[in-house]
């Protein structure tokens, strides 16, 4: 009876601290911290504890379900979905024309859905399973938001299901049911797939089903596998170089080969109507333009104004963005024999370190990956990241670079004692 409420007590303290993040207003920035941490709190004293599988699948459809009654709170890119489904069904590619460009040429589109656009100026950069995504649930929906977002939350489920299930195939049955509550249960996890419907849950099903059949000695399906995972978020490729060097130069070049190949594939029916220039320069705003919770390019920043007088992010951003990249390839290269979830905590972190925009939803991965190579930080993270949405209180977005510093000095503290606890080093020395 004991064991029960302290199961019950929690789980209903996890249900609804979810039941405030998910409906309050994201100005209301004490009420959405506080409820956050409490679900945090209530998170950590749930996974630790045994877990009957039923009990815990339960509790976490239950929180799932919950989601479907709300808008997304934390995020406006349920409008942008939107736009470029409509795009797509009206044989429109969204990679053609800007949202701003298309209301001109056709008065059609909907003026209430083009003012809820956070970049109306930029066509989109959503890669083609997305975008196959964004128009059926558009098709389904009739544009309707509520309805959209039910749909998507739809194909969540169905994601997640898929990831369980290559979890299960991977992992003994023990560590199966070690993970299974520290992932399902994480407040972070949760409200960034099903909360405000980043697509980073079906990236990462398709990217643990590479790693479940590349297990079992094979390549091209793995291949395949990368591909669709990079089809729906492109920063999936920033594993390739570990799979290259971990199967060798010449398995290696064929499953890269294979991957970008179908990934060409997918974009293939879209080329006729891409504009390049724009699509490279939309991109490009994640590197010149775009900043948010970022470590290393914040100091650079800070530095570089000191000296120039000015934000200079059209260089900053490329170089950290050419410096991450020759990391990634050491460090794909030094743990090319080490298992593939130690792998990808190191790579996206590297990859995170040198971004200028560090969105919340962007270390989803990493709680995934982490939880399977026992490493703690990206789930000390997941809690610490969240005080990013301090800055959707303040007037123009303004964060707060006292909590973005405290945020990651302790992540970077606590890095470096596990580094040692774990003795984590050797990793980096290939065998």
């Amino acid at each position: 009876m004991r064991t029960l409420a302290f199961q019950l007590f929690p789980s209903l303290l996890l249900i609804l601290s979810a039941f405030v993040c998910l409906s309050v207003d994201r100005s209301n920035t004490s009420l959405l911290l506080g409820a956050y941490f409490t679900m945090f709190a209530a998170y950590m004293l749930l996974a630790q504890r045994s877990f009957n599988i039923k009990s815990l699948l339960f509790l976490a459809l239950a929180m799932r379900l919950m989601a479907f009654g709300f808008l997304p709170n934390l995020s406006d890119d349920l409008y942008r979905f939107v736009w470029d489904g409509w795009c797509s069904l009206r044989g429109i590619s969204p990679y053609q024309f800007t949202p701003s460009e298309l209301l001109l040429r056709d008065p059609s589109f909907s003026q209430e859905l083009f003012a809820q656009l956070n970049s109306p100026e930029y066509i989109s950069v959503y890669p083609p399973l997305a975008q196959v995504s964004f128009a059926m649930t558009t098709f389904l929906s009739g544009g309707d938001l509520m309805i959209s977002s039910g749909i998507f939350r739809i194909q969540m489920l169905l994601a997640e299901s898929l990831l369980v299930f290559f979890l299960y195939h991977l992992l003994p049955e023990g560590k199966f049911k070690q993970v299974l509550p520290w992932l399902l249960l994480n407040p972070l996890w949760l409200l960034e797939s099903y909360g405000n419907l980043h697509f980073e849950l079906l990236m990462l099903s398709f990217l643990l089903g590479s790693v479940v059949l590349l297990v079992r000695q094979k390549w091209l399906l793995p291949a395949v596998f990368l591909a669709l995972a990079a089809s729906f978020k492109l920063h999936a490729l920033i594993l390739l170089p570990y799979f290259f060097f971990r199967l060798g130069w010449k398995k290696g070049a064929l499953f890269s080969a294979a991957s970008l190949g179908f990934i060409g594939l997918l974009y293939i029916p879209l080329l006729p109507n891409i504009e390049i220039e724009a699509f490279i320069s939309s991109f490009g705003l994640y590197f010149k333009k775009f900043e948010f919770n970022a470590s290393l390019y914040y100091m650079l920043r800070w530095i570089r104004f000191e000296w120039l007088g000015y934000n200079d992010i059209a260089r900053v951003g490329p170089f950290l963005a050419a410096l991450s990249t020759a990391f990634i390839l050491f460090i794909s290269y030094r743990l090319r024999k080490k298992d593939f979830s130690t792998a990808y905590v190191w790579i996206m972190l590297i990859f995170l370190i040198g971004a200028t925009t560090v969105h919340p939803w962007y270390i989803l991965g990493m709680i995934l990956f982490g939880s399977i190579a026992d490493l703690r930080f990206p789930l000390l993270w997941s809690s610490l990241i969240f005080l990013s949405y301090f800055a959707y209180g303040n007037e123009n977005f303004q964060e707060s670079l006292l909590l973005i510093g405290l945020e990651y000095t302790i992540v970077l503290l606590f890095i470096l004692y596990e580094l040692d606890y774990l003795k984590i080093f050797r990793s980096f020395k290939a065998r």
